[in-house]
C-alpha cells in the first residue's frame, strides 16, 4: 500500500499545500454553500466574546482595586470594540447574502479574512469537517463579496491557471481569455503567483486551483485586489489532470469586467 502511494505521489509535481498527501485519490468534489463559513465564523466570534467576558469577570476585582473608575473605562472600550466588530461582520454577511458590497469604501477590503479563516478551519476540524469542505465555503463567501472594480479607467483581469490543468480545458480557457482580453499565466505556487501579480498589476484576478491554494492566495491578495476563486475538480487526486467548468471561468471574468 505504501509503495503504491509513493509511486502515485511520484508521478506528479505536488503543490506546497499537498505535500502531506500520500497517494489517495480525492474522494469527492465539494460544492459547499457560503453559510457554512458564516456559521463557523459566527461560532468562533461567539466563543471569543464568551472568552473576553470570562476574562473581564476575572480582572474586574483587580481593576476596581487599582481605581474605581477603571471598570467603567475599560468596560466601555471593550463593549465599543466588540460592537464595531459585530456590526462589521454583520455588514459582510449581508453583503454576501445580497451580492452587493454594503461596506463603506474604507472598509471594503476583506480585512477579517486573516482572522476568521484560520478560526473557521480550526473549528471545522474539531467538528470533523474536512479542510477542503470548509475552504470551499470560504471561497464561495469571498466570491460573493467580489464586484467589478469601480472608479478604474481600465479593467485588467488576470487569469491564474494551475500547471496540473488538463490540456483541452487549458486551451479553451486561453481562447476565452483572448476573446475577453484577459491576461493568463500558469503558476506552480504562491511565490510564482505573487511575481506574476506584481508584474501584471491587474485590477481583478480569476484564480483556478485547489481549495487549499485558493484560500491561501485570497487571504494574501483579496484585501488589495478583487479575487474570484474557482476550485478545480480532481478526479485523479491533486496536482494531476485537474478540471474546471468553462462556464464558471466565463462568469467570473464577466463579473470582474462588469459585463455580467
Amino acid at each position: 500500500m505504501h509503495e503504491e502511494a509513493r509511486h502515485s505521489v511520484g508521478d506528479r509535481r505536488l503543490g506546497d499545500e499537498w505535500l502531506d498527501w500520500e497517494g489517495e485519490v480525492q474522494e469527492q468534489d465539494f460544492d459547499e454553500q457560503r453559510r457554512l463559513f458564516v456559521l463557523l465564523a459566527a461560532g468562533g466570534m461567539t466563543l471569543s466574546i464568551v472568552g473576553i467576558a470570562a476574562l473581564w469577570y476575572l480582572i474586574l476585582p483587580r481593576l476596581t482595586q487599582l481605581d474605581p473608575r477603571l471598570p467603567t473605562v475599560v468596560g466601555g472600550l471593550l463593549v465599543g470594540g466588540l460592537g464595531l466588530i459585530v456590526i462589521y461582520f454583520g455588514l459582510i454577511v449581508c453583503s454576501a447574502a445580497t451580492g452587493r458590497n454594503l461596506l463603506p469604501p474604507p472598509l471594503r477590503a476583506w480585512a477579517l479574512m486573516g482572522i476568521l479563516v484560520p478560526v473557521t478551519l480550526s473549528i471545522g476540524q474539531r467538528l470533523g469537517l474536512s479542510r477542503d469542505r470548509v475552504s470551499n465555503s470560504i471561497i464561495k463567501f469571498n466570491n460573493a463579496l467580489m464586484q467589478s472594480p469601480k472608479g478604474t479607467k481600465e479593467v485588467r483581469v488576470l487569469i491564474l491557471l494551475p500547471r496540473c490543468l488538463r490540456k483541452p480545458i487549458r486551451e479553451q480557457i486561453l481562447q476565452l481569455a483572448e476573446q475577453t482580453h484577459c491576461e493568463t499565466s500558469t503558476v506552480g505556487g504562491g511565490t510564482a503567483a505573487r511575481k506574476v501579480i506584481e508584474r501584471a498589476k491587474p485590477t481583478g484576478i480569476v484564480a483556478i486551483a485547489c481549495e487549499r491554494d485558493l484560500v491561501s492566495g485570497i487571504r494574501e491578495v483579496a484585501p488589495r485586489i478583487a479575487v474570484i476563486g474557482i476550485p478545480n475538480k480532481r478526479p485523479e487526486g491533486p496536482c494531476k489532470n485537474t478540471e474546471v467548468e468553462i462556464g464558471d471561468v466565463e462568469e467570473a471574468i464577466r463579473s470582474l469586467q462588469g459585463t455580467s
